[in-house]
This record gives structure tokens, sequence and C-alpha cells, in this order.
């Protein structure tokens, strides 16, 4: 009885073993990677600023609005360039205001239309009163600005009655030409007023006194300004400096760096540190107009393995990958490794170029059989 019992537990056993054998030689499906040779680089990106070797401010003439905008960041400009120019219709109103009055008071001479008044007298006061009339008006347009119709009025109210007055007297005829005592100051006040509305309506262009490249625009069309303002910034941008703050507080002087401006690389030096602060010295022929990259390298694994991170494994033992061999089996390979960057590890030993990790090797055990997806 008892030999039968054991033979039945020796044949489950055998059976369970079998079963056993049998899944795991089995082969599981698993992704895996191949190991590639290469470089590793872990970098820093900083904030930098370009100190051109030259810099002058472009300011405004006078205030006023943005009525163009001629140049952009980067533009190559030139002294007696007009980079920007300020809104006119202002003081082109102002201007058509006093070509008006000017005219009103050039065409003072008219045609007048009177009647034969034998009151010589009467006559004689109503030229009185209109010359008074006349001389106020002309005040008040020079001391509190009324308007030139109102003074121009008072003036045909005065040649009317100076026809009167002669008509009165006896020389003239029903319709004749008199000519307007115009205030010869009057005019020549206007002469000026509207040479000095010219002379603003030039000073409206922002010009450019130095030849260079703008580095920075501080205005948009529709901007106001006042008169001093900065408005732009030009400068020699060939040469000069890049300043950058070091977060890392690992660069060091002389270390190599990259500079970014523009979409464009260029190398730089680091050739002094103050504090946090870098002054990088670009490559020759290096150009920018304001903001600059600057791109430092704090590590570097070159000429090694490489792998996912994802293929690399943990344990008791340390660090390990599980390799598909050519049988078609999981084998265990102890690794050492050095920088992780950009999802990938570099591989100091423990396999070989060419060879395939698995993915997630956590999920398998060594030995056992597998075959790549796909």
């Amino acid at each position: 009885m008892k030999k039968g019992v054991l033979i039945g537990g020796l044949l489950c056993l055998a059976l369970i073993g079998a079963a056993l054998v049998a899944v795991f030689m089995q082969p599981v499906v698993v992704q895996g990677a191949a190991v590639t040779r290469g470089d590793l680089v872990k970098t820093e990106s900083l904030y930098g600023q370009f100190i051109p070797h030259e810099r002058h401010n472009i300011l405004s003439t006078k205030s006023g609005t943005v009525g163009r905008v001629a140049i952009a960041e980067g533009d190559a400009i030139s002294a007696g360039d007009t980079v920007i120019t300020l809104s006119a219709d202002e003081l082109v109103a102002e201007l058509n205001a006093v070509e008006t009055a000017l005219r009103n008071l050039e065409n003072s001479s008219r045609t007048i239309a009177v009647d034969n008044d034998p009151e010589l007298e009467a006559a004689q006061q109503a030229l009185s009163a209109a010359l008074k009339n006349m001389e106020n008006a002309q005040e008040l347009a020079q001391t509190v600005g009324v308007e030139y119709a109102v003074f121009n009025d008072a003036i045909v109210t005065y040649l009317e009655a100076s026809a009167r007055a002669v008509f009165a007297a006896g020389g003239g005829s029903k319709a004749q030409t008199v000519n307007s005592p115009v205030d010869e100051a009057e005019r020549q006040r206007l002469l000026g007023w509207r040479e000095e509305l010219n002379a603003q309506l030039a000073a409206l262009d922002v010009i450019s006194t130095v030849s260079g490249s703008v580095l920075w625009v501080n205005v948009e069309t529709g901007s106001k300004v006042q008169e001093g303002d900065v408005l732009a910034i030009a400068g020699n941008a060939r040469g000069g400096m890049v300043s950058a703050v070091d977060t890392t507080g690992k660069i060091q002087a002389d270390d190599d760096v990259t500079l970014i401006c523009n979409g464009l690389n260029w190398k730089g030096k680091v050739v002094e540190k103050d504090g946090n602060v870098l002054y990088i010295k670009p490559e020759t022929g290096f150009m920018a107009n304001g903001d600059v990259s600057v791109v430092a390298t704090m590590e570097s694994a070159l000429d090694v393995c490489l792998l996912p991170v994802e293929c690399l494994g943990e344990d008791s033992g340390g660090e390990y990958v599980l390799i598909l061999n050519e049988e078609g089996v999981l084998e265990r390979r102890d690794v050492t490794t050095s920088l992780e960057q950009g999802g990938m590890v570099a591989v100091t030993s423990g396999v070989g170029i060419g060879e395939t990790a698995v993915y997630y090797p956590d999920r398998y055990a060594a030995g056992m059989r597998a075959e790549l997806y796909g």
C-alpha cells in the first residue's frame, strides 16, 4: 500500500516537473534593443546677453505717436538712415490752419460794392468804429488765439466802411478795389510760425547717427513716446562679449561653450568668471542682436556602449542586463554604467556592440527561452 502511494507521488511530481519544463522551454516574447556605440553629453543651457563692442541709443526727437517703424532687430543700418517716423497728423492740421490764415491776409485786397453816402460824417464814424473793431480782433488773435476768420471778418467790415467814406468824400465809384491795411507784424508772425512747423515736421523723422546693426527695437507703430525716449539701440554686432549667470556653479574660466543665436551655433570660451557671472568671448565672425543661449557641457561619456535606460535592471547583486544570446536564451550580465542622458545610459563594461538587451529585465529570469517581438 505504502509502496503504491509512493509510486503515485513520484508520478505526480514527474508530471508537474514535465509541465514546468514545458512551460519553461516555451519561449517568451520580449522587446529588445541592440547595443550601439556613441557619445553621451550632458549639457546645461544658460541665458546669455550680448554686450556689443559699440552701443548707441536712438532717441526720440520729440513727443508723439510712432507712425512707422522702418527697422527690425538684426537689420544693418547706415548713418543718415531714417529708422522711425513719428505721426504728423497734429502738426499737419496746425500747418493747414496757419496756411489758411496767411491766405486770408494775402487776399485782404478785394472788390467791395458800396453805395454813395452823402453823409460824410456818418461814413467817417462807421469807418472809425470798424477800425477799432479790427484792431481789437487783431489783438485777440495774437494773445488768446481767436480764430482768424473772426479777424478776417473785421478786416472786411473795415474795408467796406473805408470805401463808403471814400465815396462820401466824392473820391470813388459804386464799386472799387480797396487795399486792406494788413498788419505786417502779424503776417511775419504767421510766416515764422509756418517755418517752425515745417522744421518740426522734418524733425519727425528719427535719423540714425551711426552705422552698424539694430540690436534692439523698443517701439511699434502706435506707441506713445516722449522726447528723449530710447526708441532703439544700434551698435557693432561683430565682436563684443556674451555675459551669462552660471546657475550650475560648475562652469569655470577657460571652459568651452556653444553660443546659439538666431538659429546658428558658434563656439565660445569663458575668459572670466566674476562670482557666478561668466564673460564669454565668441569665435571670430559671431553676430548677435540681443539674447543668446549659452550651452555648457557638464558631463560626457565618449565612444562607449549605449543602451536605453529601460534595459537596465538592478537587484542585490547590482546593475545588470539580460542579453538574448544566439541560442535564444536570456543571459544575465552584470554591468557598470556612467552617464544617463536623453533616455540612454552609457555602459562601460559587461556588454558588447551588436548584442541584444531585453527591455524591463526584472520581468524575466536568466535561463528563460525568449524570442523578439515582431
